[in-house]
């Protein structure tokens, strides 16, 4: 069974935090409730943003990089182009080397994602998502995550050991990328 650490990583795809902020959005503009997920073709072109019913995103279709909707019996689609200005980032985003990505990315990610960062609970503690602690290897990150998995690394002075350059999350699974349908235009693939 899932710790929730693990299951609050999970419950949306990195492209829901990582990707969606490059064109200006983030699963809180879909509304409440509204919003399933949101995916990725793998040539890193396109992000798709499942919602129950587009109806109730009726400012998405203004974005400069809405491409269109399809309407489906289980979910309606919503397709954006990614700007070729993130070309760099999204193919380090799909290489899953996230803290190697530009401080413009990391920053716009940071301010558009919608999670927590850098900000006072109630007893003054500044608290952030561990999704964006990833971006920088945070140490924090690194020893939640020694928590949670009981790994029994090396250890120096009895500091446990782990590799500088060692990513913090995953490199995006095949459950992140999705395939959409050319139109009759021969717009998106």
């Amino acid at each position: 069974m899932s710790s929730a650490f693990i299951q609050a990583i999970n419950k949306n795809t990195l492209c829901t935090w990582y990707v969606l902020p490059f064109i200006g959005l983030n699963k809180y503009n879909f509304q409440e409730g509204n919003f399933i997920d949101s995916y990725m073709t793998r040539n890193g072109k396109y992000i798709v943003v499942e919602v129950a019913d587009w109806n109730l995103c009726p400012g998405i279709p203004a974005n400069k990089n809405f491409l269109r909707k399809d309407v489906g019996k289980k979910c309606d689609r919503l397709i954006f182009n990614i700007p070729d200005a993130w070309n760099k980032d999204i193919e380090l985003f799909l290489n899953g080397a996230y803290s190697k990505m530009s401080e413009y990315a990391k920053q716009t990610i940071r301010d558009g994602s919608g999670l927590t960062y850098d900000v006072a609970d109630s007893a003054g503690n500044k608290r952030t998502n561990a999704i964006l602690f990833a971006l920088e290897r945070h140490p924090i990150l690194r020893e939640m995550w020694m928590s949670e998995l009981t790994v029994d690394l090396p250890r120096y002075k009895s500091y446990p050991v782990i590799p500088e350059d060692l990513e913090l999350l995953s490199v995006p699974s095949d459950r992140m990328f999705t395939v959409i349908r050319k139109t009759k235009k021969g717009r998106a693939s």
